[in-house]
């Protein structure tokens, strides 16, 4: 209900670039990633009609993933579609201690489908425009623990990612903006007790950026922008049966510069989070290579 990402519910092949992002700079993304980010990318390529891509994958222990990619489009409109399927048994044996014979891990299989859209328009040289659509669904078995002979519990994540993009290039700037919209669900199911533990969120966000070259050679480089969201979140175990908001909102910006072989880069980022600022955070950086 924090807005964070369960790894293991990430599919690798769902993006085209994944890079990370670690150290105190990320905290450019939010007061939540001061301990970094994975950044998920996927680009446009304006100069392909048709392409088609489909992986398999088969392994030990009930593991299956299929996925396929289908694009297509012109100098003008580009559209890309990926569906992936990926299940696994994980009925693996493991070892307690020496002393103990070895146990066969039970209730453990996955079960993992994903759609993902992706369209892009490309209004002039200068001018474009992007739609992402994402759809997933997996149902995890939670496996006994080392003093538990039966487990039949099991949980649900059901995700809904909605995400267009407007860019715009001119001759010294670079201009940015994104509206979002993520709904997440989870239930957690273990039959054996009678619990059935759901809960849900949802989360609005606008964000508005600007880069501005400083010099000639574009050695210096200015940002700045402002993000907002609205969070929602509603769990049948809260005190109050309506959903629970939270508005944040906040400004950055940074400065980068090079100077023969060394690069500094300076940000500022201030949050206003349900009506009160947070601390400032500050992040100043120099590499020499």
């Amino acid at each position: 209900m924090l807005g964070l990402l369960d790894l293991s519910l990430l599919p690798t092949h769902s993006a085209e670039k994944i890079s990370v992002q670690y150290g105190g700079a990320s905290a450019m993304w939010g007061s939540g990633a001061v301990g970094g980010i994975v950044s998920l990318q996927n680009t446009s390529d304006f100069s392909k009609t048709l392409t088609i891509s489909s992986q398999s994958t088969f392994g030990s222990f009930g593991n299956r993933q299929q996925a396929l990619q289908v694009g297509f489009g012109n100098e003008r409109f580009q559209s890309k579609s990926k569906v992936s399927y990926q299940e696994a048994t994980n009925d693996f044996f493991y070892e307690i201690h020496p002393d103990f014979p070895k146990r066969q891990q039970t209730n453990a299989a996955v079960l993992q489908k994903n759609f993902l859209q992706d369209v892009y328009f490309k209004i002039n040289p200068r001018q474009k425009i992007a739609a992402h659509f994402w759809l997933q669904n997996a149902t995890r078995q939670i496996p006994p623990t080392n003093v538990q002979n039966l487990s039949q519990a099991y949980q649900d994540d059901k995700a809904l990612r909605l995400v267009l993009d407007w860019q715009r290039i001119g001759a010294k700037s670079v201009w940015n903006a994104k509206v979002a919209y993520f709904k997440e669900d989870l239930g957690y199911h273990d039959p054996q007790i009678g619990l059935a533990a759901l809960s849900d969120f949802s989360i609005w966000m606008a964000e508005v950026d600007g880069q501005f070259t400083l010099d000639p050679k574009g050695e210096h480089r200015l940002l700045v922008g402002t993000t907002h969201s609205l969070t929602k979140a509603f769990a049948e175990e809260y005190r109050s049966k309506h959903p629970t908001k939270e508005y944040k909102a906040a400004v950055f910006a940074r400065y980068q510069g090079n100077y023969k072989d060394w690069t500094t880069q300076f940000s500022l980022r201030q949050e206003l989070v349900a009506g009160n600022f947070v601390p400032l955070v500050p992040i100043l950086g120099v590499n020499k290579q």
